[in-house]
């Protein structure tokens, strides 16, 4: 019967400490399943910047080629050897160079915009990177 009682003692006293085992180990799963949930989110910022970021390049190559385009079509307009057969007017010769100024001026703005948009994605993507590496690192 003493060893009996002893025993039950040893039962219960051994129940509390089991029972903080499984709270930390609970703890600890809980952690990680937050640090799993915050790399994710981390992930999907970079992911949308990163996609932004696509469309913006993108943006920028069709600006740059309708620039180019406008650019060539001024050096060809300018070779042209061939006199027209009725002279052309002044006043629409002088309207047509400034709407081919205009145009250049607003692809060279609109470049500039696309190019600042670009580097800002790229500056707001910077934390985020240092901040999943950080995750990382906790996660291992």
């Amino acid at each position: 019967m003493r060893v009996f009682c002893i025993a039950i003692v040893l039962l219960f006293a051994a129940m509390p400490a089991q029972a903080q085992t499984n709270p930390s180990a609970q703890e600890h799963a809980d952690a990680r399943a937050d640090l799993t949930a915050r790399i994710s989110d981390v992930e999907a910022q970079l992911k949308r910047l990163n996609e932004e970021q696509q469309s913006v390049r993108q943006n920028i190559q069709v600006v740059e080629e309708m620039r180019r385009s406008e650019q060539q079509s001024l050096q060809y307009s300018a070779q042209a050897n061939t006199a027209p057969p009725t002279p052309p007017n002044y006043d629409d010769i002088v309207r047509e160079k400034q709407a081919r100024e205009s145009r250049l001026q607003s692809y060279a703005s609109e470049m500039d915009r696309l190019y600042a948009r670009y580097r800002e994605l790229e500056e707001q993507k910077r934390p985020l990177l240092d901040q999943l590496t950080d995750l990382t690192r906790q996660r291992r």
